[in-house]
Protein backbone atom coordinates (compact mmCIF):
# COMPACT_ATOMS: atom_id res chain seq x y z
CA UNK A 1 0.00 0.00 0.00
CA UNK A 2 2.85 2.38 0.91
CA UNK A 3 4.55 1.68 -2.45
CA UNK A 4 1.32 2.50 -4.32
CA UNK A 5 0.92 5.79 -2.43
CA UNK A 6 4.56 6.63 -3.20
CA UNK A 7 4.02 5.93 -6.92
CA UNK A 8 0.87 8.06 -6.95
CA UNK A 9 2.81 10.93 -5.32
CA UNK A 10 5.58 10.67 -7.95
CA UNK A 11 2.99 10.59 -10.77
CA UNK A 12 1.21 13.59 -9.21
CA UNK A 13 4.48 15.57 -8.99
CA UNK A 14 5.33 14.72 -12.63
CA UNK A 15 1.85 15.76 -13.81
CA UNK A 16 2.06 18.99 -11.80
CA UNK A 17 5.45 19.80 -13.35
CA UNK A 18 4.11 19.08 -16.84
CA UNK A 19 1.10 21.33 -16.15
CA UNK A 20 3.38 24.14 -14.92
CA UNK A 21 5.60 23.83 -18.02
CA UNK A 22 2.56 23.84 -20.33
CA UNK A 23 1.15 26.93 -18.57
CA UNK A 24 4.51 28.73 -18.87
CA UNK A 25 4.70 27.85 -22.59
CA UNK A 26 1.10 28.91 -23.32
CA UNK A 27 0.94 32.08 -21.22
CA UNK A 28 4.48 33.41 -21.77
CA UNK A 29 4.63 36.53 -23.90
CA UNK A 30 5.88 36.50 -27.49
CA UNK A 31 7.62 39.71 -28.56
CA UNK A 32 7.80 40.35 -32.29
CA UNK A 33 9.63 42.97 -34.34
CA UNK A 34 9.22 43.08 -38.14
CA UNK A 35 10.83 45.47 -40.63
CA UNK A 36 10.57 45.37 -44.43
CA UNK A 37 11.59 47.73 -47.23
CA UNK A 38 11.72 47.15 -50.98
CA UNK A 39 11.63 50.69 -52.34
CA UNK A 40 15.33 50.83 -53.24
CA UNK A 41 16.67 47.45 -52.17
CA UNK A 42 14.82 44.51 -50.60
CA UNK A 43 15.72 44.38 -46.90
CA UNK A 44 13.91 42.60 -44.08
CA UNK A 45 14.38 42.07 -40.36
CA UNK A 46 12.52 39.70 -38.03
CA UNK A 47 13.12 39.22 -34.32
CA UNK A 48 11.05 36.90 -32.10
CA UNK A 49 11.69 36.49 -28.37
CA UNK A 50 9.78 33.93 -26.33
CA UNK A 51 9.80 32.57 -22.75
CA UNK A 52 11.49 35.69 -21.32
CA UNK A 53 14.22 35.60 -23.97
CA UNK A 54 15.09 31.92 -23.48
CA UNK A 55 14.12 31.37 -27.12
CA UNK A 56 15.28 34.01 -29.61
CA UNK A 57 15.08 33.96 -33.38
CA UNK A 58 16.64 36.65 -35.62
CA UNK A 59 16.49 36.95 -39.40
CA UNK A 60 18.36 39.95 -40.84
CA UNK A 61 18.95 40.18 -44.60
CA UNK A 62 21.09 43.34 -44.37
CA UNK A 63 23.70 41.78 -42.08
CA UNK A 64 23.15 38.23 -43.40
CA UNK A 65 22.06 36.89 -39.98
CA UNK A 66 19.77 33.90 -39.50
CA UNK A 67 19.91 32.02 -36.19
CA UNK A 68 17.85 30.47 -33.41
CA UNK A 69 19.14 30.70 -29.84
CA UNK A 70 17.88 28.63 -26.90
CA UNK A 71 19.38 29.50 -23.50
CA UNK A 72 21.92 31.62 -25.41
CA UNK A 73 23.16 28.63 -27.45
CA UNK A 74 23.14 29.09 -31.22
CA UNK A 75 21.36 25.97 -32.50
CA UNK A 76 22.62 26.39 -36.06
CA UNK A 77 26.26 26.54 -34.93
CA UNK A 78 25.72 23.54 -32.66
CA UNK A 79 24.37 21.56 -35.63
CA UNK A 80 27.28 22.69 -37.80
CA UNK A 81 29.86 21.69 -35.20
CA UNK A 82 28.16 18.34 -34.75
CA UNK A 83 28.18 17.55 -38.47
CA UNK A 84 31.39 19.37 -39.44
CA UNK A 85 33.30 16.20 -40.36
CA UNK A 86 30.52 14.95 -42.64
CA UNK A 87 30.24 18.39 -44.26
CA UNK A 88 33.99 18.52 -44.89
CA UNK A 89 33.92 15.07 -46.50
CA UNK A 90 30.98 16.05 -48.70
CA UNK A 91 32.62 19.34 -49.71
CA UNK A 92 35.94 17.66 -50.53
CA UNK A 93 34.10 15.10 -52.65
CA UNK A 94 32.27 17.88 -54.52
CA UNK A 95 35.54 19.74 -55.18
CA UNK A 96 37.17 16.57 -56.41
CA UNK A 97 34.22 15.73 -58.70
CA UNK A 98 34.05 19.28 -60.09
CA UNK A 99 37.76 19.37 -60.89
CA UNK A 100 37.61 15.97 -62.55
CA UNK A 101 34.73 17.29 -64.69
CA UNK A 102 36.78 20.38 -65.54
CA UNK A 103 39.65 18.11 -66.55
CA UNK A 104 37.36 16.16 -68.89
CA UNK A 105 35.87 19.34 -70.39
CA UNK A 106 39.36 20.72 -70.97
CA UNK A 107 40.36 17.59 -72.84
CA UNK A 108 37.21 17.79 -74.99
CA UNK A 109 37.91 21.44 -75.89
CA UNK A 110 41.44 20.61 -77.01
CA UNK A 111 43.41 22.11 -74.12
CA UNK A 112 46.59 20.41 -73.04
CA UNK A 113 47.32 19.70 -69.38
CA UNK A 114 50.92 20.10 -68.29
CA UNK A 115 50.57 18.47 -64.87
CA UNK A 116 48.05 16.90 -62.50
CA UNK A 117 48.74 16.76 -58.77
CA UNK A 118 46.80 14.90 -56.09
CA UNK A 119 48.16 16.28 -52.81
CA UNK A 120 47.47 15.20 -49.23
CA UNK A 121 44.53 17.64 -48.93
CA UNK A 122 42.64 15.62 -51.58
CA UNK A 123 42.71 18.47 -54.12
CA UNK A 124 43.39 18.16 -57.83
CA UNK A 125 45.68 20.85 -59.22
CA UNK A 126 45.58 21.37 -62.99
CA UNK A 127 48.07 23.63 -64.81
CA UNK A 128 46.89 24.65 -68.26
CA UNK A 129 49.26 25.52 -71.08
CA UNK A 130 46.49 27.36 -72.97
CA UNK A 131 44.59 30.40 -71.75
CA UNK A 132 40.85 29.95 -71.03
CA UNK A 133 39.72 33.57 -70.59
CA UNK A 134 36.91 33.10 -73.09
CA UNK A 135 35.49 30.20 -71.04
CA UNK A 136 35.59 32.29 -67.84
CA UNK A 137 33.68 35.12 -69.52
CA UNK A 138 31.16 32.64 -70.88
CA UNK A 139 30.66 31.13 -67.40
CA UNK A 140 30.19 34.62 -65.87
CA UNK A 141 27.53 35.49 -68.48
CA UNK A 142 25.76 32.17 -67.80
CA UNK A 143 25.78 32.84 -64.04
CA UNK A 144 24.17 36.28 -64.50
CA UNK A 145 21.61 34.80 -66.88
CA UNK A 146 20.74 32.14 -64.29
CA UNK A 147 20.38 34.84 -61.61
CA UNK A 148 18.01 36.85 -63.83
CA UNK A 149 15.96 33.73 -64.60
CA UNK A 150 15.80 32.95 -60.86
CA UNK A 151 14.65 36.52 -60.08
CA UNK A 152 11.96 36.36 -62.80
CA UNK A 153 10.74 33.02 -61.42
CA UNK A 154 10.48 34.49 -57.91
CA UNK A 155 8.48 37.47 -59.21
CA UNK A 156 6.17 35.06 -61.07
CA UNK A 157 5.71 32.98 -57.89
CA UNK A 158 4.70 36.09 -55.90
CA UNK A 159 2.30 37.06 -58.70
CA UNK A 160 0.72 33.59 -58.76
CA UNK A 161 0.39 33.61 -54.96
CA UNK A 162 -1.48 36.92 -55.08
CA UNK A 163 -3.76 35.57 -57.83
CA UNK A 164 -4.30 32.39 -55.79
CA UNK A 165 -5.33 34.45 -52.74
CA UNK A 166 -7.73 36.49 -54.87
CA UNK A 167 -9.26 33.29 -56.31
CA UNK A 168 -9.75 31.94 -52.78
CA UNK A 169 -11.45 35.19 -51.79
CA UNK A 170 -13.71 34.88 -54.85
CA UNK A 171 -14.56 31.30 -53.85
CA UNK A 172 -15.52 32.46 -50.36
CA UNK A 173 -17.67 35.26 -51.84
CA UNK A 174 -19.53 32.74 -54.02
CA UNK A 175 -19.96 30.18 -51.21
CA UNK A 176 -23.57 29.42 -50.08
CA UNK A 177 -22.97 30.47 -46.43
CA UNK A 178 -20.69 33.34 -47.41
CA UNK A 179 -22.34 35.94 -45.15
CA UNK A 180 -22.03 33.77 -42.06
CA UNK A 181 -18.46 32.75 -43.01
CA UNK A 182 -17.44 36.37 -43.58
CA UNK A 183 -18.97 37.42 -40.25
CA UNK A 184 -17.15 34.60 -38.43
CA UNK A 185 -13.89 35.39 -40.27
CA UNK A 186 -14.07 39.10 -39.44
CA UNK A 187 -14.84 38.20 -35.83
CA UNK A 188 -11.73 35.99 -35.79
CA UNK A 189 -9.66 38.80 -37.31
CA UNK A 190 -10.99 41.26 -34.73
CA UNK A 191 -10.17 38.89 -31.85
CA UNK A 192 -6.68 38.18 -33.20
CA UNK A 193 -5.93 41.89 -33.54
CA UNK A 194 -7.22 42.44 -29.99
CA UNK A 195 -5.01 39.56 -28.82
CA UNK A 196 -1.96 41.42 -30.11
CA UNK A 197 -0.68 44.42 -28.18
CA UNK A 198 0.87 46.74 -30.77
CA UNK A 199 3.72 48.89 -29.53
CA UNK A 200 4.52 50.45 -32.91
CA UNK A 201 2.93 50.34 -36.38
CA UNK A 202 4.39 52.18 -39.35
CA UNK A 203 3.15 51.03 -42.78
CA UNK A 204 3.55 52.69 -46.19
CA UNK A 205 2.44 50.58 -49.18
CA UNK A 206 1.77 51.38 -52.85
CA UNK A 207 0.30 48.42 -54.70
CA UNK A 208 -1.30 47.56 -58.02
CA UNK A 209 -2.27 44.23 -59.59
CA UNK A 210 -2.37 43.24 -63.26
CA UNK A 211 -6.07 44.12 -63.55
CA UNK A 212 -7.91 47.10 -61.98
CA UNK A 213 -10.81 45.02 -60.61
CA UNK A 214 -8.35 42.82 -58.67
CA UNK A 215 -6.75 45.93 -57.18
CA UNK A 216 -10.27 47.08 -56.26
CA UNK A 217 -11.02 43.77 -54.53
CA UNK A 218 -7.85 44.00 -52.43
CA UNK A 219 -8.65 47.66 -51.66
CA UNK A 220 -12.08 46.59 -50.37
CA UNK A 221 -10.57 43.91 -48.12
CA UNK A 222 -8.03 46.37 -46.68
CA UNK A 223 -10.79 48.93 -46.04
CA UNK A 224 -12.75 46.26 -44.13
CA UNK A 225 -9.70 45.37 -41.99
CA UNK A 226 -8.62 48.94 -41.15
CA UNK A 227 -11.36 49.65 -38.55
CA UNK A 228 -10.14 46.71 -36.44
CA UNK A 229 -6.63 48.15 -36.09
CA UNK A 230 -5.70 50.25 -33.02
CA UNK A 231 -6.90 53.82 -33.61
CA UNK A 232 -3.75 55.43 -32.21
CA UNK A 233 -1.66 53.76 -34.94
CA UNK A 234 -4.00 54.49 -37.90
CA UNK A 235 -2.26 57.80 -38.67
CA UNK A 236 0.97 55.86 -39.38
CA UNK A 237 -0.72 53.50 -41.90
CA UNK A 238 -0.82 54.59 -45.54
CA UNK A 239 -1.91 51.96 -48.10
CA UNK A 240 -2.47 53.40 -51.56
CA UNK A 241 -3.89 51.43 -54.54
CA UNK A 242 -2.59 52.08 -58.07
CA UNK A 243 -5.18 51.12 -60.72
CA UNK A 244 -2.91 51.89 -63.68
CA UNK A 245 0.41 50.20 -62.82
CA UNK A 246 1.36 46.75 -61.55
CA UNK A 247 3.62 47.31 -58.55
CA UNK A 248 4.27 46.57 -54.90
CA UNK A 249 6.37 49.07 -52.95
CA UNK A 250 6.40 48.72 -49.17
CA UNK A 251 8.09 50.15 -46.13
CA UNK A 252 6.90 48.89 -42.76
CA UNK A 253 7.92 48.49 -39.14
CA UNK A 254 5.81 46.63 -36.58
CA UNK A 255 6.50 45.91 -32.91
CA UNK A 256 3.98 43.85 -31.00
CA UNK A 257 3.44 41.49 -28.08
CA UNK A 258 1.10 38.51 -27.56
CA UNK A 259 0.97 34.94 -26.22
CA UNK A 260 0.08 31.49 -27.55
CA UNK A 261 -3.05 31.36 -25.36
CA UNK A 262 -4.38 34.65 -26.76
CA UNK A 263 -3.78 33.47 -30.34
CA UNK A 264 -4.97 29.86 -29.99
CA UNK A 265 -8.25 30.61 -28.15
CA UNK A 266 -9.93 32.60 -30.98
CA UNK A 267 -8.57 30.15 -33.62
CA UNK A 268 -10.05 27.15 -31.76
CA UNK A 269 -13.37 29.01 -31.39
CA UNK A 270 -13.30 29.80 -35.12
CA UNK A 271 -12.68 26.15 -36.11
CA UNK A 272 -15.56 24.88 -33.95
CA UNK A 273 -18.13 26.97 -35.85
CA UNK A 274 -20.40 24.85 -38.08
CA UNK A 275 -19.77 26.59 -41.48
CA UNK A 276 -16.00 26.44 -40.93
CA UNK A 277 -16.17 22.76 -39.92
CA UNK A 278 -18.02 22.07 -43.20
CA UNK A 279 -15.20 23.65 -45.21
CA UNK A 280 -12.42 21.94 -43.24
CA UNK A 281 -13.95 18.47 -43.39
CA UNK A 282 -15.41 18.74 -46.90
CA UNK A 283 -14.04 16.32 -49.51
CA UNK A 284 -13.54 19.08 -52.06
CA UNK A 285 -16.60 18.18 -54.11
Amino acid sequence: MGILIGLLKIIGIILALILIIVCIIIFSSINLKVMFDNREKITYFLKVTYLLGIVTYILDSKNNINYLKIFGINIEKFKKNKNIQEDEKTENKKIKDEKIENQQETKEKGYTISSINLDDNKEIKINYTQDSIYDKKENTIKKWQNKLISLKNKIKQVKYKIIEIIEKIKFILSYPDKKEILNISFLLLKRLIKAIKFKKISINIDYGLDEPFKTGNVCGIISAIMPFLPKKHLKNINIMPDFENQLFLANLEIKCKTSLFKILLPIITFITKKPIRKIIFSKGE
